[in-house]
């Protein structure tokens, strides 16, 4: 079970554009001494789509190292745009022993129910059990509530929380009520 400070790991560049590392391993030491009780990157405000797989693939090996150096639980972005992409983050994550992913389903396009099952089946095959924190998005592309969440759960066991922009009472309530472990 997922608790406490989570904060993300924002990720910085280099003159060239490549990602500065030495910035990733600062920010880490800074969390480690406040004592969060875990950390993640490459989803929420740090750009992730921007990234092709070896990039992506640099940072979060380097992450990682340096996560559990620290003793921290860290998770790792996985959405991509579309199915393959996102499976392979998995896949590596899994490799790396994160201790969950953050993922959304391909978010270019909205999906419908039977693609959203066929997304989430194939996502729990790879995940093998690494908790899932779904991400809703900001452009309205999953809008995530207690009855979508229960129909994904329902091919997708792995699914261990959810994270949403802004704050929609009646969408949280129907988390709460419907998802109390959650």
């Amino acid at each position: 079970m997922m608790h406490g400070i989570w904060p993300p790991v924002l990720i910085e560049t280099g003159p060239a554009g490549a990602i500065d590392l030495d910035a990733v391993t600062a920010t880490v030491e800074h969390y480690a001494a406040l004592g969060v009780h875990g950390l993640y990157t490459a989803d929420t405000a740090s750009e992730f789509y921007t990234m092709e797989f070896a990039e992506w693939d640099e940072l979060v090996s380097h992450f990682r190292a340096v996560t559990q150096q620290y003793g921290l639980p860290a998770g790792v972005g996985c959405t991509w745009t579309n199915e393959e992409g996102a499976l392979r983050r998995i896949a590596r994550a899994r490799e790396l022993g994160f201790d969950n992913i953050h993922l959304s389903q391909p978010y270019w396009i909205r999906l419908n129910e039977a693609a959203q099952r066929a997304y989430w089946a194939k996502v729990q095959t790879v995940a093998a059990g690494l908790p899932i924190v779904v991400y809703a998005g900001s452009q309205g592309q999953l809008a995530l509530d207690g009855t979508l969440l229960r129909r994904l759960r329902e091919v997708c066991p792995s699914i261990a929380g959810t994270k949403s922009p802004g704050f929609d009472v009646p969408v949280m309530n129907s988390l709460i009520v419907q998802h109390p472990r959650l």
